[in-house]
């Protein structure tokens, strides 16, 4: 960037002693007799502020509010280009002498009740208060400035008298400028004088929100305040993520990882598990999907006929029988909630509640399995370790990111803006990606590969998308950048180790290596072997069904079977010629 600043455009919002009258003072009901202002500033940048304030009352009043503000706009002409930017300087050793008072802290300042809500009085007051301003470095190649309102231009009452005093801790330059009037006001109605390092100087007469602005360029080449460097803690930050990954490694590893898995070949379905409890079992999750298996199976088993039409929606289920009672309580509710006292219900007529009451039926299997001492498929101490690690796994990040943030003290409205579009998208891609990853078992390994580098990924954009996002706020500062997207790549791993705490009960390994080894024979099974199959069961083909619809294997189900051999099913009703693919896209 060139030299700036030879023509500046400033618009500082930094309403220093900024006060606002009690709740019970108006602005004809009170007057400023006389505001004492002192400044003392060090080489460092920080600005000791100590105000007295000394009221007539001419009504009951209880006392003042003060405000301080810790957000600061400035608007600057840079190089021919208007640019916006918001500084946040920090408030320490606030204090109010001889008083009571309470102090709130807001996202943009500081307020202060100064006085007893159950004491009113009339007549002069003081009121005396101090609190300390630390500068900084506005990243404008070296310009520094000293510009601040000595009297802010929220004063609701009229002030007769300023006098205040400035000390820099170097000699003040020529050219200083001091605004008296409204906000925005170039008049110079303030006398000042200058020894040394002090200035000095009065004002009067000021009208209700009327202030007084101090205006000097110190230096061009930022060699007139030697701003500290706020310590960098990022390598710290590095080592506490490295900290928490080999913790998690550790954790998951003697609660998270499952004992060994032993694939069970499998020809049939899982007895004791219905179609719609096998999604569990795989992810600990129940999809409406996996409830729609049912659906097939409830056919296949004689409890219902399916009654097809032109019309896909007035496809009708009709009701065989009751379902048996030992059927589990999630599929016995599902059965009679959809029928409802009724023999016949139509697709259409289920469309406007049909996925509450798969969402229902899905959380009584859930709540079955997560509720039972002897039927449990994850061990329960495992999905505590999960949800305490998940939150683990961002705090370093976190921490790093708002320390860097908070000792940088520059705040921009595009980049929080940027900011929050950025984590809502990536918190939307992650957890997509965490649904979609914890059903790697029914996956090819393909289909696992690129789920693996999506979610890896879109860890990334989490980090990687916030750390641009910093660029101008952490703008000199890449070597921080750099050390925070190291951060973020130990926190992605620490995420994979917290995704993967679903440690299974000895219950849970066995029924999931006879998932796998039944979606091993639907995917690999070759013809000779299926047609013997469907020689001892003509229905061989419907009774695995549900679970290819599972396994998202269907088609190739389907194309392990010769459509001529395959005959429509007796619970299956339709006035067209029955064919096998136009079955399965119905």
């Amino acid at each position: 960037m060139t030299k700036l600043m030879r023509k500046t455009i400033l618009i500082l919002l930094m309403v220093i002693g900024l006060c606002l009258p009690g709740l019970s003072v108006k602005a004809d009901a009170a007057v400023i007799s006389k505001m004492t202002v002192k400044m003392s500033v060090t080489s460092a940048g920080l600005v000791s502020v100590d105000t007295v304030v000394e009221v007539d009352f001419s009504v009951d009043s209880h006392g003042i509010n003060v405000f301080i503000p810790l957000d600061y706009k400035m608007i600057w002409e840079i190089d021919g280009k208007t640019v916006n930017r918001s500084y946040r300087f920090p408030i320490t050793n606030l204090k109010v002498y001889d008083e009571p008072f309470e102090r709130s802290v807001f996202t943009d300042r500081i307020k202060i009740r100064i006085g007893d809500a159950d004491v009113v009085f009339t007549g002069p007051k003081s009121y005396h208060y101090s609190y300390d301003l630390q500068l900084k470095d506005l990243k404008l190649d070296g310009i520094q400035l000293f510009y601040m309102n000595i009297v802010g231009t929220g004063w609701e009452m009229p002030i007769k008298e300023v006098e205040y005093e400035i000390t820099l801790p170097k000699d003040w330059p020529t050219d200083v400028f001091l605004y008296q009037g409204p906000y925005g006001s170039t008049m110079t109605n303030s006398r000042y004088e200058i020894t040394d390092h002090l200035l000095s100087g009065t004002a009067k007469d000021l009208l209700p929100y009327e202030g007084v602005t101090i205006y000097t360029k110190l230096s061009e080449d930022g060699s007139y305040f030697e701003f500290v460097s706020p310590l960098d803690q990022s390598w710290m930050m590095i080592l506490l993520s490295a900290v928490v990954l080999f913790i998690m490694f550790l954790i998951h590893k003697k609660f998270g990882k499952d004992g060994p898995l032993v694939i069970t070949p499998q020809f049939g379905p899982i007895e004791g598990f219905s179609s719609s409890q096998i999604g569990y079992v795989i992810d600990g999750s129940v999809t409406p999907k996996d409830m729609v298996s049912v659906f097939i199976e409830w056919a296949y088993k004689g409890y219902l006929r399916i009654i097809d039409s032109a019309d896909e929606m007035e496809v009708t289920l009709e009701k065989v029988k009751d379902i048996p009672e030992s059927e589990n309580e999630a599929d016995k509710a599902l059965f009679k909630d959809i029928f409802h006292n009724q023999d016949k219900v139509t697709i259409r007529s289920l469309q406007e509640n049909i996925h509450m009451k798969l969402h229902q039926a899905g959380s009584m299997i859930i709540d079955q399995f997560e509720k039972s001492l002897t039927e449990r498929i994850f061990e329960i101490k495992s999905l505590w370790f999960k949800f305490l690690l998940g939150l683990l796994a961002f705090l370093p990040y976190v921490i790093a990111l708002a320390y860097q943030l908070i000792l940088n003290g520059t705040v921009d409205g595009n980049t929080t803006t940027g900011l929050l579009v950025i984590i809502l998208l990536a918190g939307i891609l992650l957890f997509l990606w965490i649904r979609l990853i914890e059903r790697w078992y029914s996956y090819e390994s393909t289909r696992i590969l690129l789920l693996g580098l999506l979610g890896f990924f879109s860890v990334l954009f989490y980090g990687f998308g916030i750390t641009l996002a910093l660029n101008q706020v952490l703008s000199g500062q890449e070597s921080i950048i750099i050390r925070l997207i190291i951060v973020q790549v130990i926190t992605s791993v620490s995420v994979g180790f917290s995704l993967l705490m679903d440690r299974r009960s000895q219950l849970g390994l066995d029924t999931l290596g006879k998932i796998l080894g039944l979606r091993n024979f639907i995917q690999l099974a070759e013809k000779d072997r299926i047609n013997a199959l469907v020689k001892e069961d003509p229905s061989y083909f419907y009774k695995l069904l549900p679970y290819a619809y599972l396994f998202e294997i269907t088609e190739e189900w389907t194309k392990k079977f010769d459509p001529l051999t395959i005959q429509k099913p007796d619970w299956y009703l339709s006035n067209t010629d029955f064919s096998l693919n136009l079955f399965n896209a119905r």
